[in-house]
């Protein structure tokens, strides 16, 4: 019986040997120093440390997310299709994991600030200026992209950094004062984002489905009027669109960033899947049509519906696109 015990502590000893040769580089060890006090002074010595981590863990399955690629859709299979617009407004409650943070926090960004940076980095092409749905088929040179960023994001319409003199820019009757709201413009007003969609039936695997196809970046635009006491107040002009990026060629940078999930901080979401889980809520402005018109007002092309009466027929459309599905089977 001894012997079977000394077997097994020799086992665990040579064990435990080979696992403390195998030890990482930031594994504390105990060694012996000298010091003027006591020679044989027991030190702690931390050997090579990695840099410090946020977590309990190292994250790698969101770093490393693929995408999960969309079904082969054959032309002769397609027996519906329609293409709608629709508009996100990012402050609503459901939508707010895209929303915010407004500044970086950690290892999450809002998802206007996860394009921005993709766009100005190159790892995404933003897309030009035009009408409709066709503004993403050109891609912006590298030029280009930065005068867009600058004007709409930085504020390039102002003259300089001290220059208050009121100046009527867009003929409108509305006096811009140019002064020291130079790099007022944050992330926070990008407030909203349009999506083109494509809807459609599958009859081969029975299903209607949807693809998104472009995302567009609104942006608010405020002046600044002369208030009392020579202050300033702060008024909304207009909603502005900065640019399209084409979501499919976006989609591999999407699945590795971070949003926000309300039940699990271990179990987080990434905007791919937010988009093909269709966690957001949004309302449509735009359907395709024979006067190619929206809705609702879309920059330079004006809708037939305002306010109340717009959002409506938006969910007119809805319904009607449920109800064609829900026709098609036989109870």
């Amino acid at each position: 019986m001894k012997k079977i015990i000394l077997i097994c502590v020799a086992f665990i000893a040579l064990n435990l040997c080979a696992y403390a040769s195998k030890m990482p580089p930031d594994t504390i060890k105990i060694t012996q120093g000298n010091t003027p006090n006591n020679e044989n002074d027991t030190t702690l010595i931390l050997d090579a440390p990695n840099p410090p981590m946020n977590n309990v863990w190292k994250k790698i399955n969101n770093p490393n997310a693929k995408i999960v690629p969309y079904t082969y859709i054959n032309e002769e299979n397609v027996m519906w299709s329609k293409r709608i617009w629709r508009e996100i407004d990012l402050r609503q409650k459901m939508n707010q994991s895209l929303y915010y943070p407004l500044v970086p926090v950690r290892d999450r960004k809002s998802f206007a600030q996860v394009i921005i940076d993709a766009v100005t980095k190159g790892y995404v092409l933003g897309k030009g200026e035009g009408k409709s749905d066709t503004i993403f088929l050109t891609a912006y040179e590298t030029e280009d992209m930065k005068r867009i960023y600058n004007k709409k994001m930085v504020g390039n319409l102002f003259a300089s950094a001290w220059d208050s003199l009121p100046t009527d820019t867009n003929g409108d009757g509305v006096t811009d004062i140019y002064s020291r709201f130079k790099n007022e413009s944050s992330i926070g007003d990008i407030v909203k984002i349009r999506i083109t969609e494509q809807w459609f039936f599958d009859k081969e695997r029975s299903v209607m489905d949807v693809r998104t196809i472009a995302i567009c970046l609104l942006m608010d635009e405020y002046k600044y009027l002369p208030g009392p006491g020579g202050s300033f107040i702060k008024v909304w002009f207009a909603t502005k669109e900065l640019f399209w990026i084409y979501f499919p060629e976006a989609r591999p940078l999407f699945s590795q960033a971070e949003c926000y999930n309300t039940k699990n901080d271990g179990a987080r979401l990434s905007f791919d899947d937010i988009f093909w889980k269709r966690l957001f809520n949004g309302y449509i402005v735009k359907v395709e049509n024979v006067y190619d018109r929206p809705i609702s007002d879309m920059g330079q092309d004006k809708g037939y519906l305002k306010g109340l009466d717009a959002l409506l027929e938006g969910e007119k459309i809805k319904n009607e696109m449920i109800e064609f599905e829900h026709n098609l089977w036989e109870y």
